[in-house]
């Protein structure tokens, strides 16, 4: 991207710049907080906000010593918006009122901070839809990470009112998947950004943790957040048919309860969250990586990001049939649920893909690639 006098202010949903601390999983809008920090995007001046926090929170923190430093700059700050609430309201006056008093916020620290009309760049559809933004804002594109209004089920009705609205004032959109779009329907311009990958972290191969490499083979992996997305009957099944494999779901247990079923099982374990190096080795040592996802309202919107990490491993994919994986090529064996089994026989004759295949799979899936195209969409003239 070109160096433009531009200013521009990220503004993240439901997490902050503490929060995407590197783990196991590392999502889209962390991912371009990072790059933008990095100087991908020459803007003059940079504003990265946090979503609201709970004041007591963010406080509790800071007192505690918990939270990482900003990497800030001359050019390059951020904003801590706080709020007392920890939850968005279930109502429409409620729900307007807090993005209301949000972009207040957000107009208060660009004017603190020297931006001049900033291009307002948010994966939060309540700030794009209801924040008073045309007078100080140059401005706005909603880049859609998700399909809030099929997975957040408290806020579902107002997410999907959110959609209206930005249909209504013609907003930009930019969205991870096609079927985002197509169910936002975005009557201003709008642009496919799929997930990517971080080619430093999968060109050298890495060790597996000793835990990992102790396990008997094959070795079926699963990384992400733990919940009700993943399919009970196709983990039984899969444990009935190949009992002597290994069946690891590692992430973050967002829905223990979902989970309970595992202690049945005697090849099929459930470990927690592990850091960014740890998840590349795990990657390395496994022999299949799966997505054995119910296919919903809910799923159907994702470009999981597990899938892009498992084939830039060098692992082939069995997965149920998302709509986004069709496009990521033969690698990936899509297998509706009672054929999920058979699909994993089919990825352990595959095996695992040549070193120049993989390596061609990440310098064409970089994530440096997807931020220069996201970025020319927000800076081009309306």
């Amino acid at each position: 991207m070109e160096p433009t006098d531009r200013d521009l202010l990220f503004a993240l949903h439901r997490l902050t710049w503490h929060a995407s601390a590197p783990s196991g999983v590392v999502y889209a809008q962390a991912h371009l907080a990072r790059a933008l920090i990095d100087g991908v995007a020459p803007y003059r001046r940079l504003l990265i906000a946090d979503h609201a926090s709970s004041a007591p929170v963010v406080w509790a923190r800071r007192l505690a010593g918990k939270q990482r430093p900003f990497p800030a700059s001359e050019t390059v700050r951020h904003a801590t918006p706080l709020r007392l609430r920890r939850v968005d309201p279930a109502d429409d006056a409620g729900i307007a009122r807090t993005y209301r008093r949000y972009a207040g916020q957000l107009r208060r620290a660009s004017h603190r901070e020297g931006l001049d009309r900033p291009h307002l760049l948010t994966t939060n559809a309540f700030l794009a839809a209801h924040g008073r933004l045309d007078d100080w804002t140059s401005g706005v594109t909603y880049y859609a990470t998700d399909d809030f209004a099929a997975g957040e089920r408290r806020l579902s009705p107002w997410y999907a009112r959110a959609y209206e609205t930005l249909r209504r004032n013609g907003t930009d959109v930019a969205a991870v998947t096609d079927e985002i779009l197509r169910r936002i329907e975005p009557s201003g311009r709008s642009l496919v950004v799929p997930n990517g990958i971080e080619p430093h972290e999968w060109t050298t191969r890495v060790e597996p943790p000793a835990w990992f490499a102790a396990l008997p083979r094959p070795r079926l992996l699963y990384t992400g957040g733990l919940m009700d997305r993943v399919d009970q009957r196709i983990v039984r099944e899969l444990s009935a048919a190949h009992p002597d494999a290994s069946i690891v779901f590692v992430g973050n247990l967002i829905e223990p309860d979902h989970f309970a079923f595992v202690d049945e099982l005697p090849n099929v374990s459930v470990h927690p969250a592990v850091g960014r190096r740890e998840l590349t080795g795990l990657v390395f040592a496994a022999d299949v990586g799966i997505v054995p996802h119910h296919v919903n309202a809910m799923t159907r919107t994702m470009s999981p990001l597990k899938a892009y990490e498992y084939l830039a491993g060098g692992l082939p994919v069995v997965a149920t049939p998302l709509p986004e994986l069709e496009r990521l090529g033969n690698r990936v064996v899509l297998r509706r649920a009672d054929d999920f089994s058979k699909g994993v026989l089919e990825a352990l004759r595959m095996g695992r893909g040549s070193e120049d295949e993989r390596l061609g799979f990440i310098g064409a899936n970089s994530w440096a690639s997807r931020y220069e195209e996201l970025l020319a969409f927000t800076a081009e003239d309306r």
